[in-house]
């Protein structure tokens, strides 16, 4: 039997353009998990949740809303812009 090649992760812009039919895997990730959620866009899931609720204590849900804006910019970004201001935050 031959090896199945690995699966190609789309670009995000790809990813973002499939009707919700077709996003096929969801991460949920603990809200004020920064190193999660910083390494979520390399997972290739096709839809990332920043989940402040049900995974996120509730003493650390306001510092999860606090990352949510600069999360959400980060995530949308094109790939080479994420991976440099990741980069810098290191």
């Amino acid at each position: 039997m031959r090896a199945r090649p690995p699966a190609r992760t789309p670009p995000a812009a790809t990813r973002a353009a499939r009707p919700a039919s077709l996003r096929r895997s969801w991460l949920f990730l603990p809200g004020a998990d920064e190193a999660a959620l910083a390494a979520a866009p390399a997972s290739g899931a096709d839809v990332l949740i920043q989940e402040l609720e049900d995974f996120t204590p509730p003493e650390l849900r306001p510092r999860a809303r606090a990352l949510a804006p600069a999360l959400y910019d980060r995530w949308r970004a094109p790939p080479a812009r994420r991976e440099s201001s990741t980069r810098r935050a290191s």
